[in-house]
């Protein structure tokens, strides 16, 4: 049971890893896509 325990573990820290990245690239396009709109209206 002990070689077992760091299985469900790795899969999740994998998980995690992959939704930090994907949170940060989708909030990067959010700022820049606020920003551009924002600065179109302005430019307007």
């Amino acid at each position: 049971m002990r070689g077992a325990s760091p299985s469900p573990v790795e899969p999740r820290h994998r998980l995690f890893s992959t939704l930090v990245s994907v949170s940060t690239t989708y909030l990067h396009f959010l700022f820049h896509f606020i920003g551009s709109w924002i600065l179109g209206r302005h430019v307007l």
